[in-house]
């Protein structure tokens, strides 16, 4: 039936006397289930590819032969298109000491650059243009190099409008190793063909499989697919965590990141702070040069002068997608840089150009994924321009005297941290990812108390609450919920992270009209007693200062 659609399409072309295009025929490899129909088979395509894809090219050219048709098919007008399906059985290998090969590999990576969809000749119609050449030969070569007649040994015209051109796009990829080692790493390229280029949404950043053979310059693949994080199902965690006193929110693909700014006089603990939050994560990236800040988003250029095609590069926020980046020290930027991180924040999208300039049209974005994070010591300065920072952590003298007030109580208490487990930084990270991956909803109740909380914040200080923070409130309002195992975002869960917010505003910006009340600390009192106070004095003034 392919034939004769085949022959239907192209027989006008071939009697009026024209080149003709090839005979395409695409079809899924399921490995699976041709391992067990013939596991002779199997093992020829997974070790001998081309020799396996030779194989039934020649099958199937038989086949048609056996089809009356008027159509003058040879083998070079057939080209065949496996999809791959079910390779977990395919050998997994490193980055490291690739060498060519015709076995099927199997890699991991994330995509550090890519280009646009661009144009590839898969084969080209060559005829004789000798006179009085004995054959006359006119036949399809898949060689992108000059041809001679194997007859009379003439060169051979190429016959431009039967042309076969096909979608290609040219990847690198870098190793997931990249991310926790300290080295060079060097990028592969990879090309994906035709329907490749559609099959899935390629994002910079992202992890992918990629299945295929490997070339002398390049990986052609033959599948790819985005790799799935591995959950663990059974996985127990003690009744009472002592030792959980971060709320660390893992940046989903659906929400929106949490950028925080630390404030204080000494960036030793804001640091520490940062480096035990960020081993929870993901993914951490620190340590960015101050002259290649601009263009966090990466760099989108034109492969050549003539070409249309346009390759991207990420990134530090890009890179950092679905983790965190820390950009370290904020007062060590210029002012274009740090306006240039507020746009992105408040935008919630990288300008991908190599000056992530904002204000040309021309520029591609791409979604902020990331979390970033950045800390600001010096006091000489006025804090004008922290204004646009959403801000969640203020780490000054008061949550000093804080943190002291915590190590001596967990001293006094030891008898009873000691009796609980220790929980691993592994297994903090596989729980952040089960709870992660849970359906949250937002209560009507929590869902009015921080609108109602926005509205007067924003009435009494519009200055120091940005326009977006309702977006940030909810979304560290879920991770709350998330935390206590809840698939629905309550009241306290609110209440809690406008606590923080509050907290860190009035040691910034100064208090406010009506300050909450504070309880003083005894040191006889357990922490999470006096903790319950705190909370329950600050709810009875959230509901007077919303109705203020």
């Amino acid at each position: 039936m392919a034939v004769s659609e085949y022959e239907n399409d192209v027989g006008g072309t071939i009697r009026e006397g024209k080149g003709y295009p090839p005979f395409r025929f695409q079809f899924t490899l399921d490995l699976h289930e041709l391992k067990l129909m013939s596991e002779t088979l199997y093992r020829l395509f997974v070790k001998e590819p081309i020799f396996a894809l030779q194989l039934t090219k020649n099958v199937l050219f038989c086949a048609c032969l056996l089809i009356k048709t008027c159509l003058p098919l040879q083998k070079n007008d057939f080209q065949i298109v496996p999809f791959l399906k079910n390779l977990t059985e395919i050998n997994d290998v490193s980055f490291i000491f690739l060498k060519p090969t015709n076995i099927l590999l199997s890699l991991q990576g994330f995509l550090f650059s890519k280009t646009t969809i661009g144009k590839y000749i898969r084969s080209s119609f060559y005829c004789c243009q000798t006179k009085f050449c004995p054959g006359n030969n006119c036949q399809r070569y898949f060689e992108i190099s000059k041809i001679f007649c194997p007859n009379c040994c003439n060169p051979m015209k190429e016959y431009i409008p039967s042309t076969d051109v096909g979608d290609e796009i040219l990847c690198h990829f870098v190793s997931t190793s990249a991310y926790n080692k300290k080295k060079r790493f060097q990028s592969l390229p990879v090309k994906l063909k035709d329907e490749l280029c559609y099959v899935t949404d390629l994002s910079l950043g992202e992890s992918y499989i990629i299945t295929g053979r490997l070339h002398n310059n390049f990986f052609e693949a033959m599948n790819i697919t985005r790799s799935k994080t591995e959950l663990l199902n059974d996985l127990t965690i003690p009744e009472t965590i002592e030792n959980l006193y971060l709320e660390i929110r893992l940046v989903k693909k659906n929400n929106i990141p949490v950028p925080i700014i630390a404030i204080g006089n000494d960036s030793l603990n804001i640091q520490i702070l940062f480096n035990a939050a960020g081993k929870l994560t993901e993914k951490y990236l620190v340590n960015f040069p101050t002259n290649s800040f601009i263009g966090g988003g990466g760099g989108a250029f034109k492969t050549g002068v003539k070409s249309d095609v346009i390759c991207s590069e990420p990134g530090q926020f890009i890179l950092g997608t679905k983790g965190v980046c820390n950009i370290g020290d904020w007062s060590k930027f210029k002012n274009e840089q740090t306006n240039h991180v507020c746009q992105t924040i408040e935008r919630g999208q990288i300008a991908l150009n190599n000056k992530g300039d904002f204000g040309k049209s021309n520029v591609d974005f791409s979604p902020l994924n990331s979390a970033i994070w950045t800390y600001w010591c010096n006091i000489n300065k006025t804090i004008n321009h922290l204004s646009k920072l959403k801000t969640l952590i203020n780490e000054n003298e008061h949550v000093n005297i804080c943190l002291a007030n915590l190590q001596t109580a967990l001293k006094s208490s030891r008898e009873t941290i000691e009796t609980s487990p220790s929980v691993p930084v592994d297994d903090f990270k596989k729980f952040f990812k089960i709870i992660n991956s849970k359906k949250i909803s937002l209560s009507e109740e929590a869902s009015q108390l921080i609108q109602n909380y926005f509205v007067a914040s924003r009435r009494e200080r519009p200055q120091c609450l940005p326009l977006n923070a309702i977006k940030t409130i909810t979304t560290l309002s879920e991770a709350h919920a998330r935390l206590a195992l809840r698939n629905e975002i309550l009241y306290e869960d609110a209440a809690g992270i406008i606590y923080l917010y509050e907290e860190s505003i009035s040691r910034i910006y100064g208090e406010s009209i009506t300050p909450y009340p504070k309880i003083i600390w005894n040191e006889q009192e357990p922490v999470h007693v006096w903790m319950s106070k705190q909370i329950k004095q600050f709810l009875l003034w959230l509901e007077e200062y919303i109705l203020f």
